[in-house]
């Protein structure tokens, strides 16, 4: 798939195709970032919710958001998701698990930011687009 169009929005971050991480390094990293440094976006309504893990997973990659481990339970999809920065842009991870509630649908992140860019504020800001980016992605099921 040709790579998503670039846009002004999305100019200080920049994530690599391709990232990789084995799931010990994603837990242990998990747990190295206090919940306190997450950024948690909770329930943010949805115009349906995803048949499938799947659905999910392709429309993410396409913005080089991979999954480390998804799973389908009664009520909700859950996703263990990460991207990694390009080098230029400092290299950092970021974990996120999402999870998708079936009836009514909505969408719930959080997201950890794991080495890269100090500045809390800057960090902030590139949490903040991966949101955008993330919801883009999602745009068929997010309004």
């Amino acid at each position: 798939a040709p790579p998503p169009p670039s846009t002004n929005s999305l100019q200080s971050l920049s994530l690599k195709a391709n990232a990789t991480l084995t799931g010990e390094e994603y837990q242990s990293k998990w747990g190295t970032v206090a919940d306190t440094e997450a950024l948690v976006l909770s329930a943010v309504p949805m115009r349906s919710g995803p048949t499938s893990t799947d659905a999910v997973e392709s429309a993410l990659s396409n913005f080089n958001v991979y999954t480390m481990a998804s799973g389908e339970l009664p009520t909700e999809f859950k996703f263990f998701l990460y991207g990694q920065e390009e080098d230029s842009f400092g290299g950092g991870y970021f974990l996120i698990q999402a999870v998708v509630m079936k009836a009514p649908a909505s969408l719930t992140l959080t997201i950890k930011p794991i080495g890269g860019e100090m500045d809390s504020n800057k960090r902030k800001e590139k949490m903040d687009q991966l949101v955008e980016l993330i919801k883009s992605a999602l745009g068929e099921y997010v309004p």
